[in-house]
């Protein structure tokens, strides 16, 4: 038998999964589950993706990491403040999924959390998911570096209108799904669509790597979007035709005066 293995964080929760294939008789399945994971699909999580540690500033409010400790892990107050004094003085582990719930439970809280790879995992039965197109002049894919897909690139405070200007702008074609590149879960997969302010041209991808992960993006594109004050401008229809043929690509049609990608969440499939 091989298995693979991984979380995601999904609206505030901690989804995980396990991946079984027999190689003898070709029978694939998978097992779900939300939450922390419990034994031992918890210690295959950490062969497959790693011991993950959490740090924060000593100097953070211990009532709310309290508050976010209770939420993540429950347990009684006299728990969560053991819990809460160890990672102000020394940290604490984990796997990646369940720290970085921790993470985002105290990312509400106005604390941050710092979330590292203590030891790498195998992870080498889950293969690599096709990074989506980066943000690039219309007509030039290709000229510049491929974006860096890091975490904390961009700010808590600044992912959502990030976010927003790449999901909200006009829509050339849109089509197909993306398997999240980070965390390579076959359930997490992103409608997939090429956007444009008319100027650049991205994936929609790029919206839900910014909102999870902070992905970073070209400094010339992030300042072009920051100078916009995050609002992407109209695109008339005659442009994103325009923009689809100097993309190659074939435009959506019957539209009105502006294509615009209906995808206000990830799309979770699940697959049996």
């Amino acid at each position: 038998m091989r298995q693979a293995a991984g979380e995601s964080l999904v609206e505030g929760r901690n989804e995980w999964f396990v991946e079984t294939y027999c190689p003898s008789c070709g029978s694939q399945w998978m097992e779900c589950g939300r939450d922390l994971p419990e034994e031992p699909v918890r210690t295959l999580l950490i062969e497959q993706t790693g011991l993950w540690a959490a740090t924060v500033d000593d100097a953070a409010l211990g009532s709310a990491i309290m508050r976010a400790l209770r939420r993540v892990y429950g347990g009684l107050l006299s728990d969560a403040k053991r819990q809460a004094d160890r990672l102000r003085l020394e940290g604490m582990t984990g796997t990646r999924g369940e720290l970085m719930l921790l993470a985002h439970q105290l990312g509400e809280l106005g604390v941050h959390l710092t979330v590292t790879n203590q030891i790498p995992g195998s992870m080498d039965e889950l293969p690599p998911r096709p990074a989506p197109t980066p943000p690039h002049h219309i007509g030039q894919p290709g000229a510049e570096p491929y974006p860096q897909i890091g975490r904390d690139a961009i700010t808590v405070s600044e992912r959502p209108r990030v976010a927003a200007y790449l999901r909200d702008a006009g829509c050339v074609v849109a089509g197909g799904a993306l398997i999240d590149p980070v965390s390579r879960d076959p359930r997490d997969r992103w409608p997939d669509a090429v956007m444009t302010d008319g100027v650049h041209c991205w994936s929609l991808a790029w919206a839900y790597l910014v909102e999870r992960y902070g992905a970073g993006l070209p400094t010339w594109f992030l300042e072009h979007i920051r100078a916009l004050d995050y609002c992407p401008p109209q695109v008339s229809l005659e442009r994103l035709m325009t923009v689809s043929i100097e993309e190659g690509l074939e435009p959506m049609a019957n539209t009105d005066d502006r294509l615009v990608a209906d995808f206000s969440e990830p799309q979770r499939t699940r697959d049996s």
